[in-house]
């Protein structure tokens, strides 16, 4: 349940990382043309940004992971068609760290 939970947090956010410092990219390109300014930011500049927002989020794992670890429940499934079914999924005592993570 931990792997799962930090691999799949971990994509989202450097996916997200990296489109938010490309719009950052952008935007600091298009206000320094009203300037009529010359502006370089380098690939450094971006994944700089990138690495900040990534590091957030790996902080709050490690605190969720720390502190209140998911751990594999079985719920059973009852349908009149089919008896007997069973569902694992990773749930934590605490919901604050799960909201936290999206």
């Amino acid at each position: 349940c931990i792997t799962s939970t930090v691999l799949v947090n971990l994509c989202m956010d450097f996916i997200f990382a990296i489109l938010w410092a490309k719009i950052y990219r952008v935007y600091t390109i298009f206000q320094y043309v009203k300037k009529l300014k010359k502006v370089t930011l380098t690939n450094a500049d971006t994944l700089k940004i990138a690495a900040l927002i990534t590091a957030v989020d790996v902080l709050i794992l490690i605190l969720w992971m720390s502190v209140d670890p998911p751990l594999a429940v079985e719920e059973s499934l009852e349908f009149e068609n089919l008896p007997g079914l069973s569902q694992i999924s990773c749930k934590s005592e605490n919901g604050i760290f799960e909201a936290m993570s999206f």
